[in-house]
């Protein structure tokens, strides 16, 4: 028993059910001949919620049984999952090979833990679009399908291997999705039944950050994803959407024992000044602002003005653990970031010491990221970019801090959903709208980009917004006794 389907995606009629109600259900049934719509829904539905925290209920069955079952939308029985494909973005659709009619589930979008997105009925060529996600199924994941010559599938003979795939290299995303999913699974004793395919390691070896016994199968390229399909192996990624305090413990954990003498003496020196440590990020590849010179001189100054007992820590790019493993293109592409945010840093520093030769200021750049992760636990506040730079110290140290971004991100008003990710968070406080000009001569015909919001920013009234600044820092100081 095989299913085949077309790989065409421009033939496939797609329906959103985003908004779920009783009318729109039966209308789709209806219209669509698909008279057990609704207990396919709601099987589907189930299986996304949440089993425990950080780990929904397909991924734990997965795990701890081989299997989950979904409810066919055409014959009203319960099938169980008969193979899988994962892609590079891991994203991954679940097949569910029937007599009659077979359909899949496709589960993606890391940032959300990897919610049900789509149902598809491969007969009917429909695709039901159950989450809005940008990161949800698109035509190029049908257009690797055919380049492998994938057209036809056949249910995976047991004994089957449940496969977890996981390392994301943005090291933000692989502790808030991955790394909490992976805790829940340790926390659960179901590490040893799995083996994880780990793609990039850019906080640590995992299974040392989190006590674990994973199987390791090696570590792979992302784009080798697709030839995990087939040898008897399910693949699939688990993912969560919370970082927990146990998670940041552990990073720290492991992050100590990797700390070499000169890291040491600072985390003494920052230790002992209990909390009077400003951390300012650089940040020169986009989202950046066009005079981030003579802003962030200007706030530093203002910090260390009049008080010797303050340090500022500048915060360039982060390397992953495991950059060295890493390919060609990827260790030259974090090496330029690291060049371009030294050399800003070292104008902004030059800038500072023409009002303040004695300014106490620590360059960091090119650190690996766990040494950055341990040096954010003992400053006192935050100055930083919106997005990792700041989830660097924001989601990993239990510090306040201003946040700057364009008015895109500003407009959308991020720090109930900043704070939202993490156990361990304060909330931030983001600038005022006002202080921010719209940096016109920024485009990116790239899809992806344009979703991540990633042009470029001035400030406009330096003055209100070192005023700002302070007024922040004196109110945090007051509330959080720094």
């Amino acid at each position: 028993m095989t299913c085949e389907f077309e790989t065409d995606f421009r033939k496939y009629y797609e329906i959103q059910l985003v908004s779920v109600d009783e009318k729109r259900i039966v209308d789709a049934a209806t219209r669509f001949d698909t008279p057990f719509l609704r207990p396919a829904l709601e099987s589907v539905f189930a299986l996304d919620a949440f089993a425990y925290q950080n780990l929904r209920k397909y991924a734990f069955d997965l795990i701890e049984s081989g299997s989950f079952s979904a409810v066919n939308p055409m014959t009203g029985k319960s099938c169980p999952v008969s193979n899988t494909f994962t892609f590079d973005d891991f994203l991954t659709i679940f097949f569910f090979v029937d007599a009659e009619n077979s359909f899949a589930l496709v589960a993606g979008d890391l940032s959300q833990g990897f919610p049900i997105t789509n149902l598809i009925l491969f007969e009917k060529r429909l695709i039901f679009s159950l989450n809005p996600t940008f990161w949800a199924l698109k035509s190029r994941h049908f257009d690797i399908l055919k380049e492998n010559g994938i057209s036809k599938i056949a249910p995976v003979s047991e004994p089957r291997q449940i496969c977890l795939v996981a390392g994301d290299p943005n090291f933000a995303h692989h502790a808030w999705n991955e790394l909490s999913a992976l805790e829940k699974i340790v926390e659960l004793g179901l590490d040893r039944r799995v083996t994880l395919y780990a793609f990039h390691e850019a906080l640590g070896p995992i299974n040392e950050i989190l006590g674990a016994n994973f199987n390791i199968a090696g570590k792979l390229a992302k784009w080798q994803t697709n030839q995990l399909h087939g040898g008897g192996r399910l693949t699939f990624a688990a993912g969560g959407t919370l970082i927990t305090r146990n998670v940041v413990d552990k990073i720290c954990t492991f992050a100590r024992t990797q700390i070499d003498p000169p890291l040491a003496d600072l985390l003494g020196d920052l230790s002992r000044r209990r909390g009077r440590a400003l951390w300012v990020s650089v940040r020169t590849r986009n989202r950046t602002m066009t005079n981030q010179t003579e802003v962030l001189a200007a706030v530093i100054c203002a910090y260390l003005r009049d008080r010797p007992d303050r340090v500022v820590i500048m915060d360039g790019h982060s390397l992953p653990y495991d950059h060295d493993r890493d390919p060609d293109f990827l260790r030259e592409a974090n090496a330029a970031v690291v060049a371009d945010d030294h050399l800003t840093i070292e104008s902004v520093v030059a800038a500072v010491r023409e009002t303040l030769p004695d300014a106490n200021i620590v360059t960091r750049c090119g650190d690996k990221v766990h040494e950055s992760i341990l040096i954010a636990q003992d400053v006192g506040f935050y100055f930083c970019h919106h997005g990792t730079v700041q989830h660097k110290v924001g989601w990993f140290a239990s510090v306040p801090g201003v946040v700057h971004c364009n008015r895109k991100v500003l407009e959308s008003r991020p720090a109930q959903w900043v704070v939202d990710k993490s156990e361990v968070a304060i909330m931030p406080t983001y600038v005022p709208d006002e202080t921010i000009g719209v940096f016109e001569d920024f485009s990116y015909d790239d899809e992806i980009q344009r979703n991540l919001n990633v042009e470029n920013y001035f400030v406009q009234d330096l003055q209100k917004f070192v005023s700002f600044f302070l007024e922040s820092l004196v109110e945090n100081e007051i509330l959080y006794q720094i």
